[in-house]
């Protein structure tokens, strides 16, 4: 294993075959294979962690939490969103469609 400084360090050692993998974040390692004019690099299917994110705001903002949350929710579950989880990370596989379908909150 080798430590780089940057994604697009360790992506250059795969382009030049000096590394024979490099393990990072999956939506960043999408949209720069996205971006890559070569068809030499290609990122699994293959999850090796799960990693939740979060939004962070004032301590006890409960409005604002709730229209966050309503607002992700409407959105994670239209066709829009899927158009803009297509435009910058590919076509949702079935785990990502899993997981924004749970991340919902009820109507």
């Amino acid at each position: 294993m080798v430590s780089v400084a940057s994604y697009e360090a360790g992506i250059e050692r795969v382009l030049n075959r000096s590394s024979d993998v490099f393990f990072g974040d999956r939506p960043i390692l999408l949209d720069t294979a996205k971006r890559t004019s070569t068809e030499d690099l290609i990122v699994l299917d293959r999850l090796f962690t799960y990693e939740p994110l979060a939004l962070a705001f004032k301590r006890g903002d409960e409005d604002f939490r709730l229209v966050v949350d309503r607002t992700l929710s409407r959105l994670y579950g239209s066709a829009e969103f899927r158009d803009l989880y297509a435009k910058w990370f590919g076509k949702p596989d079935e785990s990502a469609l899993t997981f924004f379908r749970l991340s919902k909150m009820p109507e």
